[in-house]
């Protein structure tokens, strides 16, 4: 499930790569779906889940 509450993306749920310095994974999502979205990955992969902040400058950098 990904959140579709753009506005009020607040939070990033980010699965790190072994070495914690690399991303393997980071969904934007608000505050509301974040928990679902953690279950869901965690259900899937069996890997951990962190959350830190999102700012929408974040999408650009991730994108290019």
């Amino acid at each position: 499930m990904l959140c579709t509450h753009v506005p009020d993306w607040t939070l990033q749920a980010v699965i790190a790569g072994q070495d914690r310095a690399t991303d393997i994974l980071a969904i934007p999502t608000c505050q509301d779906c974040a928990l679902t979205l953690s279950n869901e990955i965690v259900r899937e992969t069996s890997l951990p889940v962190t959350f830190r902040r999102f700012s929408p400058g974040d999408t650009a950098s991730q994108i290019s």
